[in-house]
This record gives C-alpha cells, structure tokens and sequence, in this order.
C-alpha cells in the first residue's frame, strides 16, 4: 500500500479541482481479506461490471466527462438487439480463444444517447456447458438455447455464451471494438 494515493499513482484533479483516484482493490471473498490495491486517476473512466448495470451510472460518467465501459446485465432487450447483429459483424478477440466481438449502434432507452452495445460471443463446445440449468455458464447462453435440454443443446449448430458492454468510446471500426472489449476484460487483475 506504499505509494497508495501519491500523484506517480495515477491520482489527478477533477473539474472542481478535488484530487480524485479511481481504486482498484483485490480481495479475498472468504475471509474479506484485500490481497492487493492500486489507484489510478479517477478522471479517466469508468469500468464497471454488470453488478453496477445502470444507466444512472453512465449518464454522471457522461456528465463528468469521463467514458464509461459497463458489464451489462443479460436482459430481454439486449438479447434483442444481440439478433440484429450480421454474422459478417463479428470480429476476433483478442487474447480470447473462440471468442468474437461486434457492435450495434443501438442502445437501451435509458441509456446517453451516444451508448453502443459491445458484444463478446464464445463459441463453446457442448462439453463445456453443463446440464444443470444452475450453472453459471449455463446462463451465459442464449434465452433459446438456454431453455433446451442437454440432448438437444449437445446437437445445437453453435453454442456462444454471449457477454454485453455498453459504451460510449470509440468503437465506429472493428479494430477499435476490439480494443475496447480487451481492455474492458481486463479491468481487474488478481
């Protein structure tokens, strides 16, 4: 924790001149024990998963001028606008084996207007899901999909475990797209 808060840290000044940091904390869930912290200038972004799922949240990440990346939860809406996404939309990920990203400039009406919708796909094998409709993984599938019996998911065509961010950087090229969702994914490092 040395160093924790000084200015080579990351920690800048907002618009009213407050020093502000952005922390990065690892911890232990069992014990709740913080493994390690990190704080970087909290001016810069924001990147939040899906627990934090609200356009509330982006709309004073707007208006604080900071962009925003969000882990969106996985709800009838964008599982809608995931179906207006064209095979040819999907690009390869980075650092991520069967995995593919595309975007659509569509996004919830609750959201600022200048949010996209980021979509990772994984291509599974039926092997990798499991048949009990509890499972974590299970859930990142889509609603169709999801609802199948094992038999008939193990025969499907494609099996993706599908993950939504919304956004507002720049992510008008595939390149770009990319790029967002790998930094996106690596927001945490433990």
């Amino acid at each position: 924790m040395e160093g924790f808060g000084s200015k080579k840290q990351g920690v800048a000044y907002n618009h009213q001149g407050q020093q502000v940091g952005r922390p990065h904390v690892a911890i232990w869930a069992e014990t709740e024990t913080m493994l390690a912290a990190d704080l970087g200038s909290g001016t810069d972004d924001v990147r939040a998963d899906a627990g934090c799922f609200a356009g509330a949240l982006a709309r004073a990440a707007r208006d604080e001028g900071a962009a925003f990346a969000i882990g969106a939860k996985r709800i009838a809406p964008l599982w809608w606008l995931l179906a207006g996404i064209a095979d040819d939309d999907w690009h390869d990920a980075t650092g991520m084996r069967n995995a593919q990203v595309a975007v659509t400039e569509h996004c919830p009406d609750w959201w600022p207007a200048a949010t996209r919708l980021l979509s990772r796909r994984v291509r599974l094998d039926a092997g990798q899901v499991s048949a009990d409709p509890r499972s974590g993984r299970r859930r990142t599938l889509h609603p169709a999909q999801r609802m199948l019996p094992f038999p008939g998911l193990a025969k499907a065509d494609a099996i993706y475990a599908d993950s939504f961010i919304l956004t507002n950087l720049e992510v008008s090229t595939p390149g770009k797209a990319v790029a967002v969702e790998h930094w996106y994914r690596h927001r945490v490092t433990v």
